[in-house]
């Protein structure tokens, strides 16, 4: 039986889905420790307080700018990281959709 365009379609699929499930095993683990050093932060809002010489308490927002100020890194690679998986996500779609359509294309031809 000769390959088709419909079995090239499956194979990436299977593809893009190991690829979706690792991006999702990266941007988990970057979350996880974004979260990590975050909650790290939190706990002893007193560097935060320090460092911004403040008065009082750090706000909430004072203490996500000391994060994001202190681990741009690991902030932006979490967000590339969701990125990623969203676009991946996206192309997931585009490969089912034309699945849908080569089915559609397949049926077409039976009944001629």
């Amino acid at each position: 039986m000769p390959v088709t365009n419909f079995d090239k379609l499956l194979d990436e699929k299977e593809a893009k889905i190991k690829e979706l499930k690792d991006a999702i095993n990266s941007e988990t683990s970057l979350k996880l420790e974004l979260l990590h050093k975050s909650n790290k932060v939190k706990l002893n809002p007193d560097k935060v307080k320090e460092e911004y010489e403040l008065s009082k308490a750090p706000t909430e927002k004072q203490i996500q700018a000391y994060i994001d100020e202190k681990y741009p890194d690991l902030t932006n690679d979490y967000e590339l990281a969701k990125q990623n998986t969203s676009l991946i996500r996206k192309d997931l779609e585009l490969i089912d959709n034309r699945i849908s359509f080569e089915k559609y294309v397949l049926q077409l031809e039976m009944k001629q």
